[in-house]
């Protein structure tokens, strides 16, 4: 019977079992494979404004009026906390903020139930001088969170409606 080492990925700090004497996953292309398995939700919306419109209530990250289950958001450096119905807690940090590109990029870093990994991208493209579309993605490890965060999204996605 063979033994094999479990060693903490240096690359993604992920318990591994080293079958080759590996110093991270990346090595055995486990890492890729891991970011591949993660739970991708997405939706593309069509909105009756232009794209500078929606943008300019996207993209300030302190507000919250389009997002029905938040009263109130705060800035702590890079990044906004609130506290979320049926979440609790929890801080985001924005890793992107391109007024060129209209997209918005961030991660939830902290929350009352652990999460490996979040990533959400919003990105708005014009499709004529009163219409946009809104491409929401968000990545979620573990898997079990991805029918939530996909409700959430389009909670949100009515809330906009509304402000718009």
């Amino acid at each position: 019977m063979v033994l094999y080492k479990m060693n903490i990925c240096s690359s993604c700090n992920k318990q591994f079992l080293n079958k080759y004497n590996l110093k991270r996953h990346q090595d055995a292309n486990i890492c890729t494979l891991i970011r591949q398995q993660k739970q991708k939700q997405k939706e593309e919306i069509i909105f009756e404004c232009s794209a500078k419109h929606l943008w300019g209530i996207l993209s300030d990250v302190s507000r919250c009026d389009w997002v029905p289950t938040i009263n109130e958001m705060t800035l702590e450096g890079d990044c906004r906390v609130f506290e979320m119905e049926g979440m609790g807690k929890v801080k985001e940090q924005i890793l992107l903020l391109d007024n060129d590109m209209m997209k918005l990029q961030y991660s939830a870093i902290e929350t009352r139930t652990p999460i490996d990994h979040h990533l959400a991208t919003m990105q708005i493209t014009s499709v004529s001088a009163e219409t946009c579309k809104l491409d929401w993605t968000t990545e979620i490890d573990p898997e079990i969170f991805a029918d939530a965060i996909h409700q959430g999204m389009l909670i949100s996605i009515d809330g906009i409606k509304k402000v718009i």
